[in-house]
């Protein structure tokens, strides 16, 4: 196939991949709805996360999941992506994972998040549907990352860039991965090592072209990632180099050896997978921060990184998980099932609720309106998301104190949140000098929960207020996502299935957006039509 009709035939596909994709969004049997209450979400590194009760949560066929999962694109691209799941199913039993009747691990085609689970058989709220035996967990806290040496990687961390020595323990875990590539065929490992992708979609791993489009979209999200990968790079790289910092024997060596292949590099091909024996060391650390920044859980006293094999393969849903990891404190003696024998330390992932026959099985890898972390942090566009960041910044936190997950807004209605229309109104009213005193008494009287006044407030600033935040939704539609070209002219595309994922981002969040906009526009007119009656 030449050059010119592969392009085309990657345009068609992500053209019609995109039609389907806006049919689903738009599609919303709950009606065209303007306002919407949202619920806090857990917004930190511990277990992913229980997803809250969304709105406008439209009916999903197979179909539909199909599409919203990956585009045609993606299915051709990793038709060779497969990986030897009845091995890794085998191997699991071997180590003494349980898997509850009817749980299997499934392949269903899609790359970096190919593997998930999937019952056949029906359970009820709280089953243990998996329980992964404590030696199985792969911990920032491995007793053969000496003391020392941990310490030392913290402080470098710290030294590099301040605030990123927070990561210092998922910096540990890379160790612990790199250590058992080390150990290669011997490590226990082994098996499920070979399942973990080669390379990944995530901010890390983009070409100068793909960057500069995400960097539009998700600037915060891809600074950040550049400072973790810096600072644990920079210290892994110390480590290596200094003599005294104590490691396991010969690891050292086998990270050095990868050194020797940083002068061949330079002419290999950007579009060729690496064989693992011809990365630099660079690449195969960076490898180590996609294995562990993408797929690695907080321990729930938040002490360690760990890797949960097998529980790191379910895929995530912001709006159908069903799944839930729990720490196994003591077993119970009165339940005599065989996860209820496990032995204490294990992970077991628990159903929210009950499932019936064939349903698919879901986490939340946790912060469900915030798109842009997941672009960027995993490599892909969260689809199922409900709500999104309405990218409104608070001027005064010792004022307006709110919680950052209530400033949100509908990604299938348009509808905005009831603290976004508020914090709409006080941001207009510091606009203006002659507003400031109206502010103030917005501000206060929020603080002092009168409701009377503050609603009075509200409701004679309700028209620039919508003006305002028609305003913002209008600027990030022109600015932050404007119409992508999924074939861009004069600029070669290094990776389809990436640069077509990114495209679709950036298209589908501007569909949003556009949703927003035209939202506000119906609010808008209704209030100018209630001040007409009113006069």
């Amino acid at each position: 196939m030449t050059a010119q009709s592969f392009k085309y035939l990657f345009c068609s596909i992500c053209l019609f991949s995109l039609q389907v994709n806006a049919f689903i969004t738009t599609w919303n049997p709950a009606g065209n709805q303007h306002t919407i209450q949202t619920s806090t979400t857990t917004r930190n590194n511990q277990f992913p996360d229980v997803t809250p009760t969304l709105i406008n949560q439209p009916i999903r066929s197979t179909a539909t999941r199909l599409f919203e999962s990956a585009s045609l694109m993606d299915l051709l691209d990793t038709l060779e992506d497969k990986r030897d799941i009845p091995s890794l199913q085998d191997w699991a039993v071997e180590q003494g994972v349980h898997f509850a009747e009817g749980v299997l691990l499934v392949d269903n085609g899609l790359g970096d998040w190919g593997v998930g689970l999937s019952a056949n058989h029906s359970h009820v709220a709280n089953t243990p549907i998996m329980t992964i035996p404590p030696h199985l967990i792969l911990s920032s806290q491995d007793a053969r990352i000496a003391p020392a040496t941990q310490s030392f990687i913290e402080n470098k961390m710290a030294t590099i860039s301040p605030g990123m020595d927070y990561y210092h323990k998922e910096c540990l875990l890379m160790m612990v991965v790199l250590l058992e590539t080390f150990n290669a065929a011997s490590s226990n490992w082994s098996p499920w090592l070979e399942t973990l992708p080669r390379s990944f979609s995530i901010g890390l791993f983009l070409d100068p072209l793909e960057r500069s489009h995400v960097g539009r979209m998700a600037p915060a999200f891809l600074e950040q990632q550049d400072k973790q990968w810096n600072a644990c790079w920079n210290a892994i790289q110390q480590v290596v180099d200094d003599e005294l910092v104590e490691l396991p024997i010969g690891f050292r060596d086998y990270l050095r050896n990868y050194m020797m292949n940083e002068k061949s590099s330079s002419s290999s091909s950007s579009e060729e997978e690496t064989a693992d024996d011809e990365r630099t060391l660079k690449e195969l650390v960076q490898w180590a921060f996609g294995v562990v920044f993408t797929r690695s859980w907080r321990s729930p006293d938040g002490k360690a990184a760990t890797l949960v094999p097998l529980g790191d393969m379910f895929n995530h849903d912001s709006s159908m998980a069903n799944v839930f990891p729990s720490l196994l404190q003591q077993n119970d003696d009165d339940d005599e099932s065989l996860a209820a024998k496990m032995p204490e330390g294990s992970i077991q992932m628990k159903l929210k609720q009950n499932v019936e026959v064939g349903s698919p099985l879901f986490i939340s890898y946790g912060m469900g309106d915030q798109p842009a972390r997941f672009l960027v942090n995993f490599g892909f566009w969260d689809r199922s998301a409900s709500l999104m960041d309405a990218n409104l910044t608070v001027p005064n936190t010792e004022d307006w104190i709110v919680d950052p997950s209530e400033l949100v807004v509908s990604t299938r209605s348009g509808g905005v949140s009831e603290e976004v229309w508020n914090l709409a109104a006080y941001k207009f009213l510091l606009l203006n000098e002659q507003n400031a005193m109206t502010a103030t008494k917005l501000a206060q009287a929020r603080k002092d929960n009168d409701q009377a006044s503050f609603q009075a407030i509200l409701d004679d600033y309700d028209i620039p207020a919508i003006m305002y935040l028609r305003k913002h939704a209008l600027q990030i539609i022109s600015e932050t996502y404007p119409d992508m070209d999924l074939c861009p002219e004069g600029n070669p595309i290094e990776s389809p299935r990436r640069f077509g994922m990114i495209a679709r981002y950036n298209n589908g969040m501007r569909e949003s957006w556009m949703r927003v906009a035209e939202s506000l526009e119906f609010e808008l007119e209704d209030a100018l039509a209630k001040r007409q009656e009113g006069r």
